[in-house]
């Protein structure tokens, strides 16, 4: 059963079809062929009592239903095949109902129109032009049931009250299997469109920061913040072209793979946010898009980690070394972009630290003068004197070397 409910499910289907669309498909395939079954053993029926146009207006319904399927599956479009079998349940119900002579003598088949608005919602379209129809057609029924009765030979009282009792009871079961196909459906598309929004979730607090995702997802459309305190620092691998050259790509991207992994547990060890990974340069930022007093403390504790716990880890032949700058000031939090967005900072913070890694040392952490004072006396420095710094001149610049309470260098 679960392998006819999925074939059914994705009868007609497009690859570019929304879940919604799907579940119309499904629903009107579903119905369609529901009724087949009742309309073949009701035409069967009229013939055995000896009524053959009766007949032949179920067993055109089995026709009309198999000509709009094969319609859907060859083009994937849905409102031809769609009108025409909503069409087709509304009137021939009726026209069925006048052949046999009204209401009573008929069984009241015309109650099987009563199943074409509900099944225009589930089938996505427009509801009320429906409902006037069976309205319009069940009016002239009435105006009709009397000529009717006196024109066509009746059928036994017995056979009609049991014709009643049958289509009362045919259009419930067949509405119910369609109400219960459609609610499944639904429940499954809504699981799928679950699925779909915790892994967009997922994917969007991975190019952005979690407060930057909320906003986003609650409406913001331009997100700058100013910063006005956040400490920046920039790490490269020393040497990384030279050292991968000869590696194949397979080998260079496991190991850096490896190497940033070591690096993201770090960063989110001291909760810090990971703003991007250029090559092999990896850039992090302190007091965004939070801010935080202990920001100048949190990167330096970072810096620190990343020379015990991750330097000197294997790329290809050789050990990772890293060039580390730090700088801290004002700076400026925004999204940037609108379909392949990110969450980025920059000011002349973020310019100076990556300065400081780029002019630096091998195996040190070079910092600036600013940077220095906030946490003097807190940590330890060595003094590196004054270099010259593309775009910056002449800067005195420091390297930090330890906290205060480690006297190892003692």
């Amino acid at each position: 059963m679960s392998r006819l409910t999925t074939w059914v499910a994705g009868f007609g289907a497009a690859p570019g079809d929304d879940d919604a669309v799907r579940l119309e498909k499904a629903t009107l395939t579903a119905v369609s062929l529901l009724i087949v079954p009742p309309a073949m053993v009701w035409g069967s029926v009229y013939l055995m009592v000896g009524r053959p146009l009766a007949a032949l207006i179920p067993y055109s319904y089995v026709v009309v239903a198999i000509v709009a399927l094969a319609f859907l599956y060859r083009t994937a479009r849905i409102r031809v095949p769609r009108t025409v079998v909503l069409v087709t349940m509304t009137v021939l119900p009726f026209l069925l109902q006048w052949v046999l002579g009204g209401y009573q003598h008929s069984g009241a088949v015309s109650t099987w129109g009563l199943m074409v608005p509900a099944l225009a919602v589930m089938f996505g379209a427009p509801v009320g032009r429906w409902v006037v129809g069976f309205i319009g057609l069940s009016v002239l029924s009435g105006f009709l049931d009397s000529r009717l009765a006196e024109q066509v030979a009746p059928l036994p009282g017995t056979m009609a009250r049991t014709f009643f009792v049958i289509n009362a009871i045919a259009v419930g079961l067949t509405y119910f299997a369609g109400l219960r196909f459609f609610d499944g459906e639904r429940t499954r598309a809504r699981a799928v469109i679950q699925e779909q929004r915790e892994l967009a979730d997922a994917l969007l607090l991975n190019v952005l920061p979690g407060e930057i995702a909320e906003r986003l997802k609650a409406g913001e459309r331009v997100i700058a913040d100013e910063l006005p305190a956040v400490s920046i620092l920039f790490v490269d691998i020393v040497g990384f072209t030279s050292t991968t050259a000869a590696l194949p790509p397979e080998r260079v991207v496991a190991d850096l793979g490896e190497i940033f992994a070591a690096i993201d547990a770090l960063v989110a060890r001291h909760g810090l946010e990971k703003i991007k990974t250029i090559g092999d340069a990896y850039e992090v930022v302190a007091g965004a898009p939070i801010a935080r007093e202990d920001h100048a403390e949190a990167i330096a504790e970072l810096a620190l980690d990343l020379l015990v716990e991750v330097a000197g880890m294997p790329l290809g032949e050789s050990s990772v070394v890293f060039r580390i700058g730090i700088d801290t000031g004002r700076a400026v939090g925004a999204v940037i972009g609108t379909h392949k967005f990110t969450y980025d900072v920059w000011g002349d913070a973020v310019n100076t630290a990556s300065r400081m890694e780029s002019h630096g040392v091998p195996g040190r952490i070079q910092v600036t003068s600013r940077y220095r004072r906030l946490l003097d006396g807190r940590y330890r420095f060595e003094s590196r004197g004054e270099i010259e710094v593309r775009g910056k001149g002449s800067m005195e610049t420091w390297f930090l070397v330890g906290r205060a309470a480690d006297d190892s260098s003692a």
